[in-house]
């Protein structure tokens, strides 16, 4: 290969998924808020394991834009968290202890859980206090870490936010934790209860699912419903997250909580735990033994070409210079979806984010005409990054007894009609395929993941001890399933009746004993009701908003999104700009490393009208045509050159 000097490089980055889960202030105004710093330095990242997935932590003391959990406090109030490992999610609450207004003292049980590792934990509060808030009941399955106790400390003053600490108490006798920081509640491991009877199977669903929409076809209406009042944010409440509800089985005649008797102890010692109940033997339709013993027909495990997926994409924000994304879904041409265990609101009323840019990104393959078809040309792709104005979540159930698994992105401006967008099946326990399809979002490769996917068995996660398809329900996909290593998170597809594939939720990728750990929730009935609402271009009430103010802004930039995922090392791309009406031509050339991409731009303008795009080594392919630069030719794509051009160009590996 000959050696290669670019005129300049590109920034190179891996494509590697951000896991933001909070994007709310906790009360007062934005611009008020003090800047995102530890000393001098901006924190923005905590460091991790070699092979880890990167999750960015952005820590701003009386701010709640938290990517990964955490939610600041105000006063003496001081907020408990379950537990921060992600491999012991999801947890499901056992009992509930106290009831809010309730006095305890330090050592006293409030919550019992059962994590995804099969451990009984108790969680305990580290100071003496009244119960404000409580903010999970019996028999729910939470999907990640968050503040689910809040306390008043007795005869304290109010004080400044307060910020996480990743250190629990070390005694629950002492002093609680100095200003500054957040409380952990105090753990320890408890023996379960004899196993409850299971509860009894939910009816069959037999809604049929919502068709994808081709690139072309006619939109919805793009208007909303009428939001509701603002709701006046209170310092305490406020202070308590959103946290969305997985799997929340009711029992038949749900007991209230109450009040625990206290008794006096030594300060070292803690009061022993009343044992909590394990969830009941699910053996149901989607029980592990009988989802494994399935016959999957023709259908094949692992990775395979699957088909587009119209319309997936990613949700990006960013602030302060901090990059955060989600996996997200083009449903309409105003709508785009995406999980809340990925993205949620630490409020509860509408929000305004100064400073913040969200945008959301998808991909399309370039086409050429071939006779009286259209043809993909390899190598090239259509980009889109398109302004979100509006992050829409419903904290209340629109249909009863179903809470929300998903949040909508408004965009600013109707989506161009070359995406198309994915049509969607809500899933029940009795009408769900064998397999989950997982689909992930990758610029970095887009000819492999474009069109292909994993193809795995899954079952009800351990942790729900029934199926309830009023809910979204919790899955646990195949952690030995062939190709999975190579998936990222993202939105998972299920297989109709009719052969077709439709959107049927989202899944997260973590780590357990070596192996993936995969946890996916299928969309509820209120998940189903957005969804259409969304189509239809009439949201249902009931929202609270988050309203980024931040847009792209025009230039006379054409902008390149070089992708190399070769190994054979670097490949250099050009940039031929030509002024067709005086025959002037303008040759950028760009290199980008092995295994990278990133983001480049050439100072174009408007007097070049055409721009013409090769890779330095690229063969012959369809829809490219010759370029004559001085002494040299290339096999080019030839495009206008408009305003905001964008493009991905994926290098063409030779081994």
């Amino acid at each position: 290969m000959a050696v290669r000097t670019p005129d300049r490089k590109t920034t190179s980055r891996l494509d590697i998924p951000f896991t933001p889960r909070n994007w709310q202030k906790a009360s007062g105004s934005v611009s008020a808020a003090p800047p995102c710093v530890k000393g001098n330095t901006n924190v923005l990242s905590a460091p991790r394991p070699a092979g880890e997935p990167l999750k960015t932590f952005l820590d701003c003391p009386g701010f709640g834009l938290r990517m990964g959990w955490g939610k600041m406090a105000s006063g003496k109030i001081k907020q408990l968290f379950s537990p921060r490992d992600d491999a012991l999610f999801p947890i499901t609450v056992e009992t509930v202890h106290v009831a809010v207004g309730a006095s305890v003292t330090a050592g006293d049980a409030l919550l019992t859980f059962r994590t995804a590792t099969e451990k009984t934990l108790v969680m305990r509060t580290p100071l003496d206090g009244v119960v404000e808030t409580i903010g999970a009941g019996t028999g729910d399955m939470l999907a990640r870490p968050r503040v689910l106790v809040t306390v008043a400390q007795h005869d304290e003053a109010p004080a400044a936010p307060e910020q996480a600490t990743a250190t629990p108490a070390a005694n629950p006798g002492e002093a609680s934790a100095p200003a500054g920081e957040m409380t952990l509640g105090d753990w320890e491991i408890s023996d379960p209860d004899p196993v409850p009877t299971a509860a009894k199977a939910a009816p069959r669903d037999t809604a049929a699912p919502q068709e994808t929409t081709s690139p072309g076809a006619p939109a919805a209406s793009a208007s909303g419903s009428a939001r509701k009042p603002l709701v006046a944010a209170i310092a305490v409440v406020a202070a308590l997250g959103l946290g969305y509800v997985v799997f929340a089985p009711a029992p038949s005649s749900p007991p209230e909580a109450a009040p625990q008797t206290k008794t006096a102890a030594p300060a070292t010692s803690k009061p022993a735990a009343k044992p909590a109940a394990q969830p009941a033997s699910y053996s149901g339709p989607l029980s592990r033994a009988r989802m494994l013993a399935r016959d999957l027909g023709d259908r094949t495990l692992g990775w395979a070409s699957q088909g587009n997926l119209l319309g997936h994409g990613i949700l990006r924000i960013e602030k302060d210079g901090a990059p955060s994304s989600c996996p997200a879904v083009l449903i309409s041409k105003r709508y785009a979806i995406f999980s809340r265990m990925c993205l949620d609101p630490k409020a509860s009323s509408n929000q305004r984010e100064e400073g913040a840019h969200a945008y959301f990104e998808t991909i399309r393959p370039f086409r050429a005409r071939s006779g009286k078809d259209w043809k993909e040309v390899s190598g090239f792709w259509n980009i889109w990054q398109l302004d979100v104005k509006a992050l829409h979540f419903w904290k209340d159930e629109v249909v009863d007894g179903s809470p929300s698994s998903i949040g909508v992105a408004e965009l600013a401006e109707t989506a161009p009609g070359g995406i198309g967008f994915a049509g969607h099946w809500r899933i029940t326990s009795q009408s769900a395929p064998g397999t989950l399809d997982l689909r992930s979002y990758a610029a970095f490769e887009p000819s492999k993941y474009y069109s292909g996917g994993v193809t795995c068995r899954y079952w009800l996660h351990h942790n729900a001890s029934r199926a309830d398809d009023t809910k979204g329900l919790p899955l646990t996909v195949d952690p030995d399933c062939e190709d999975v290593i190579d998936i990222r998170s993202g939105a998972f597809e299920v297989r109709y009746t009719n052969g077709k594939d439709y959107l049927g939720g989202f899944f997260r990728i973590g780590a357990r004993d070596g192996k993936p750990s995969i946890f996916a929730v299928s969309f509820s009935k209120s998940d189903d009701a957005i969804i259409r609402g969304a189509k239809d271009g009439k949201l249902p009430g009931g929202w609270i908003t988050i309203s980024p103010t931040e847009r792209h802004k025009p230039d006379d930039m054409a902008r390149f999104l070089l992708a190399n995922p070769c190994s054979d090392g670097p490949t250099e791309f050009n940039v031929i700009a030509t002024d067709t009406k005086t025959g002037d031509k303008l040759h950028t050339r760009f290199t980008q490393p092995s295994q990278t991409y990133g983001w480049s731009k050439a100072d174009i303008g408007r007097k070049f009208d055409r721009i013409a795009m090769s890779e330095f080594e690229g063969s012959k392919r369809f829809g490219t045509s010759r370029v004559t630069l001085r002494d040299k030719t290339f096999d080019a794509l030839e495009v206008p050159n408009k305003p905001g051009f964008k493009m991905l160009i994926e290098s063409e590996c030779l081994f």
